[in-house]
């Protein structure tokens, strides 16, 4: 069926990696199968413009099989994806996916996330950061809830967190 749909070379891109080719996607798909076999896949929004379709899905499933590595835990995943499809010729050339892999593997048992503060401090000794303890964030006040740190390696790099968002800038030069 993937055959009708997708071709042959098509393109995904996520934040952590590209796949290339149909044979290669379905074997991604496959390994998704065999480590979620009850895995379920829920469309909740389809958007479409032009060749281009987006779509908001739901998926849930229980980790009972090998994936990526991960030997299975047992425990049930429930997240929220966003893909993008290019299509041309009736067929899926190239596709885009934002995961929320903290989340996903939070679910799995595989790390340990206990919210922004927790998040940040490990974030800081990863990339040496230090916490910035004034309340101004250059000309900008930092409300209460917000939390900065600077690298002390080139390029700049500044985290900015509230709750359980953070935003990075990167400053070059």
């Amino acid at each position: 069926m993937l055959d009708e749909l997708i071709a042959s070379d098509f393109v995904y891109h996520t934040d952590t990696q590209q796949i290339q080719g149909l044979e290669v996607m379905k074997q991604v798909i496959e390994e998704e199968i065999n480590g979620f076999p009850d895995l379920h896949v829920a469309i909740e929004d389809v958007i479409a413009e032009g060749y281009k379709v987006c779509i908001r899905l739901k998926e849930t499933g229980t980790h009972t099989g090998k994936f990526r590595g991960l030997a299975p835990t047992g425990k049930k995943i429930n997240y929220t994806a966003i893909t993008i499809w290019r299509i041309v010729n009736s067929k899926v050339v190239e596709g885009w996916g934002v995961y929320d892999m903290l989340d996903f593997y939070k679910q799995l048992g595989v790390i340990e996330y206990k919210g922004t503060k927790d998040f940040l401090t490990k974030l800081s000794n990863y990339f040496d950061l230090h916490f910035i303890n004034s309340k101004k964030w250059g000309q900008r006040e930092i409300s209460p809830g917000w939390a900065g740190f600077k690298s002390q390696r080139p390029p700049a790099r500044f985290f900015i967190a509230k709750n359980e968002t953070a935003t990075i800038l990167t400053i070059d030069g």
